[in-house]
């Protein structure tokens, strides 16, 4: 009889590994033997909420808050974090009238991306 499992590995300074492992056993309450292991880096997610979205005439400000150390990229241009502790500030504009969509990226030094969409109807 061949077993799957999925065993979630937590390295320091790299992020976490996933390990797949098959193992083969015959006999109950014998151990079995690892027979394949596969690893998968897959980089978690950065932190990224959005807290405002402010229009001020045809320009709109975001507020946001993103894990410490992110970059963060609005519409393509790179915002500044302004606080310590993920903070920031961004303004977009002149819009256009009607909607617009506005895309917020932020990636880790790890490879983690996190991108969330909002639209703006401007009169």
């Amino acid at each position: 009889m061949s077993v799957y499992a999925t065993l979630l590995v937590a390295m320091s300074g790299a992020g976490d590994a996933v390990l797949r492992y098959k193992h083969t056993t015959h006999n109950p309450g014998v151990a079995p033997a690892i027979t394949h292991v596969a690893r998968s880096n897959e980089p978690e997610a950065p932190a990224l909420t959005i807290d405002r979205v402010i229009q001020h005439g045809h320009i709109v400000e975001i507020q946001a808050r993103v894990s410490p150390g992110t970059t963060v990229m609005v519409n393509g241009q790179q915002a500044a974090v302004i606080w310590g502790d993920g903070e920031i500030k961004h303004f977009v504009g002149p819009l256009p009238d009607g909607i617009s969509e506005i895309a917020i990226t932020v990636q880790d030094d790890m490879g983690g991306i996190n991108s969330q969409q909002i639209s703006v109807s401007l009169p």
